[in-house]
């Protein structure tokens, strides 16, 4: 319940001085004092929001970052919870109303702008700017009439969404200019988008896998797939040019990956891989994957703004900054179609065991395949590299393998000016399971007479799967 229409705001005793709080995670900052017990929390520039059972009910509370102070918004004997953060505008539910309100950084007011009257359970909610989306289940619970309700605050209006017969719809939430929601109809379960400008319906995805909640960030949408132990990240892209592309697995490392949360570029989410739960980010520019924060201690609920994830770790919230993206590299590369991303070209010694992929990539969206088996796999760059002079180079490919027991490896052959073979480094020599990962080395030294180089990708004799991307081949200088 929200205490009044200009909602109560309680200061915590004095300034919340970040740095003054002990924090058990050495790898990121802490940011509630000890006694909160915070969930779902969420994250907007210098504003922090979660909800907090620390008196036993739930209430809201918002944390100015630039000031050090903590608000409690709400407070009541109900529940009161945290839905949405959009710019300084709040998403509560309290009881069985959705308030939006908006933040006064110098006071602390959150001034009350609207309710939901007449929905009857309005307890799944999004918040984009001036427009609010809801599940409402209608006033009679007994008959299954779901509606999505989408409402602009800049003037009013409201837009209705009505499944079909039968199909009980919920947890909506913005994708750009598409409402992103969850339909079940009998024992399947869909991810469905609404089009705000066309008014049309389009099945993302239908499994009757056990799933996680799908998260948005533009044209793109993220979800789990499978139970804690096996559950992988699946993701689909509207703006993709091929549907080959448009739908592909963002993640698919040893253990569970749960709870994904998508912003821009960046993707974070709960990884089971050591038996607890652990922040983990993935760069979607290159598909490399990093472990946030270790601390030892169970993590949950990360969620992702700009270049910063926060999280629930003990009893406690943290925030941690990731690692920055890389300028490009101006191309050097020597090795045509490194990526894949032209299917076959440039590349010779395709077979039904060495196969273009877009289930998974290190960079882009394809990759090759190869699958181990009775002998030795390779496939080489079509021609032969000319070096302007022997030195040092650049060698480099991103790898994962999958139950690999033979080993995977990056090959060059080194020729002298005549054709004659000096000498064969290899590189990598993975086995058993191995997330993306960068292969090579950085500054690789040819034999003194090398004036010609074959770069192949190889695989020996054994069973398992192992994915070759983004293979490089340049002066180390460069």
């Amino acid at each position: 319940m929200i205490r009044s229409r200009s909602l109560s705001v309680y200061l915590l005793a004095g300034f919340f001085l970040l740095a003054q709080s002990a924090s058990a995670n050495p790898n990121a900052t802490r940011l509630t004092a000890n006694g909160a017990v915070p969930s779902e929390p969420m994250l907007e520039g210098e504003l922090v929001g979660w909800t907090d059972y620390r008196d036993g009910a739930s209430d809201v509370y918002v944390l100015d970052r630039a000031s050090g102070i903590e608000h409690r918004v709400t407070d009541s004997a109900g529940e009161d919870r945290l839905l949405g953060l959009s710019g300084t505008r709040l998403l509560i539910l309290s009881d069985a109303d959705l308030v939006v309100c908006s933040f006064d950084r110098a006071s602390g007011a959150c001034a009350p702008e609207a309710l939901t009257f007449g929905a009857y359970n309005p307890g799944e909610a999004s918040l984009d700017g001036d427009r609010v989306v809801w599940f409402d289940a209608g006033l009679d619970p007994s008959i299954l009439d779901d509606r999505l309700v989408i409402a602009n605050l800049s003037d009013g209006s409201r837009t209705y969404y009505y499944p079909p017969a039968n199909t009980a719809i919920g947890h909506p939430q913005f994708a750009g200019e598409r409402i992103l929601f969850e339909s079940v109809k009998g024992k399947k379960s869909r991810i469905e988008s609404y089009d705000l400008a066309t008014g049309k319906v389009k099945r993302i995805h239908a499994s009757r896998i056990e799933r996680g909640l799908p998260a948005a960030s533009g044209d793109r949408v993220v979800w789990s797939e499978g139970d804690v132990e096996t559950a992988d990240v699946r993701m689909y892209d509207f703006a993709a040019q091929k549907s080959s592309d448009r739908k592909r697995w963002a993640s698919q490392s040893a253990g569970g990956q749960l709870a994904p949360r998508i912003a821009g570029d960046r993707m974070v989410w709960e990884d089971m891989r050591d038996g607890q739960g652990e922040v983990y980010h993935c760069n979607l520019r290159n598909g490399i994957e990093t472990q946030v924060a270790p601390s030892g201690s169970s993590q949950h609920q990360p969620f992702v703004h700009g270049d910063e994830v926060v999280w629930v770790e003990d009893d406690g919230l943290f925030i941690a900054a990731l690692p920055a993206f890389q300028e490009p590299e101006v191309e050097s590369n020597r090795i045509q179609n490194a990526g894949f991303e032209d299917a076959k070209q440039n590349w010779s010694g395709f077979s039904k065991r060495k196969q273009l992929t877009s289930d998974t990539a290190f960079n882009g969206s394809s990759a090759v395949r190869f699958d181990l088996g009775t002998g030795v796999l390779v496939l080489r760059q079509s021609g032969i590299i000319e070096l302007d002079a022997a030195g040092d180079f650049r060698i480099r490919a991103g790898l994962r393998t999958e139950g690999v027991s033979g080993v995977a490896m990056l090959e060059v052959e080194w020729k002298n000016a005549k054709g004659k073979t000096l000498r064969v480094d290899s590189f990598g020599h993975a086995t058993g399971d191995t997330p993306w990962t960068v292969i090579g080395e950085d500054a690789f030294a040819s034999p003194p007479d090398a004036a010609k180089a074959i770069v192949r990708l190889v695989t020996t004799r054994g069973a398992g799967s192992a994915y070759f991307d983004d293979v490089r081949f340049e002066n180390a200088d460069q």
